[in-house]
């Protein structure tokens, strides 16, 4: 990653991960992950690794590993509406016309399993990433349009280092971890309370590819709920 970032598990946090004790008993302490840019360290259990001589308390899972409080700052940020700028003058340095805005992803997954078997596969060589939902383009004028039916490709550890800049913000994502892909709801045996903190980012380069399904048609009017407001 950019040196600017930190990682860290820290499971003393009062948040959804707070853990006093993992299942073999061990009880985690807040652990640096990342430190500027450079991985430190990992999730271990009692299973030995070369290496090392002790868990770190994350097993989680029924002896599988799993973070608690994950949570991501960065040393030099701006405001969300400065990355928007940022976002706006790459554009008219590349020759570009619009850039990309990812607001949510289906994560813990939704997807049905032949939905989930698609994202799966056809990643071009990268880790497959769950479905972005709200889309956007941003046009050079600063207005917005919505897209549908894209899939995040191609996307692996070299991808950290496309990202140029952090938001000052925090967004908090807290969901129960399952050990399957995507944390797809219902899956696993297992289940692992996690609180993940992020800052927005603006990434150089991502690649985007049409889904190949056909998509369901948006409805003709409005809800009437939405009229009432």
């Amino acid at each position: 990653m950019p040196e600017m970032f930190d990682v860290t598990d820290d499971p003393t946090l009062n948040l959804f991960g707070h853990t006093e004790v993992d299942d073999e008993g061990v009880a985690p302490h807040p652990l640096m992950l990342v430190q500027k840019g450079v991985l430190k360290d990992f999730f271990r259990t009692r299973t030995p690794v070369r290496g090392y001589n002790e868990s770190n308390g994350h097993s989680l899972l029924g002896g599988a590993t799993a973070p608690t409080n994950l949570i991501v700052t960065a040393h030099e940020t701006s405001s969300v509406s400065d990355l928007r700028k940022k976002m706006i003058d790459l554009c008219q340095q590349r020759g570009l016309k619009y850039a990309i805005v990812v607001k949510k992803m289906d994560f813990p997954s939704t997807a049905a399993g032949d939905e989930m078997r698609r994202l799966v596969g056809g990643n071009g060589g990268g880790r497959p990433v769950a479905m972005p939902l709200y889309v956007y383009k941003l046009f050079r004028d600063g207005h917005e349009e919505q897209i549908r039916g894209v899939k995040l490709r191609g996307i692996n550890a070299r991808s950290l280092k496309d990202i140029l800049a952090a938001g000052d913000d925090e967004n908090r994502l807290d969901y129960l971890e399952n050990g399957v892909p995507f944390a797809e709801v219902g899956g696993g045996g297992y289940t692992a309370a996690v609180t993940v903190e992020a800052p927005s980012l603006l990434i150089d380069d991502l690649e985007l590819t049409k889904m190949e399904d056909e998509l369901p048609k948006l409805p003709v009017v409005s809800s009437p709920l939405l009229a009432q407001k």
